[in-house]
């Protein structure tokens, strides 16, 4: 199981190569439809991070403010690890 700070550069990497954006130019806690993710994407990133991490993100889950930013995607993940 990835820790919560591997599990966020690893979204920010994925989402770097998705933005063609360094992973500097944002951080966990931008917008992710600010940085010009649209729905889809931002299921591609969930998606991504179920697969590294292992664990599912519940259906009850999906909302505006859980899939907000990187951060709050992940944080939804690990309390999920509790």
């Amino acid at each position: 199981m990835l820790k919560y700070n591997e599990t966020i550069e690893a979204a920010k990497l994925f989402l770097s190569k998705q933005l063609e954006l360094a992973p500097e130019a944002f951080d966990a806690n931008s917008e992710l439809k600010g940085l010009g993710l649209d729905s889809f994407r931002i299921i591609e990133l969930v998606l991504f991070l179920e697969r590294k991490t292992g664990l599912a993100f519940p259906e009850h889950a999906y909302t505006p403010e859980n899939l907000k930013s990187t951060e709050s995607i992940v944080s939804c993940l690990m309390k999920l690890e509790r």
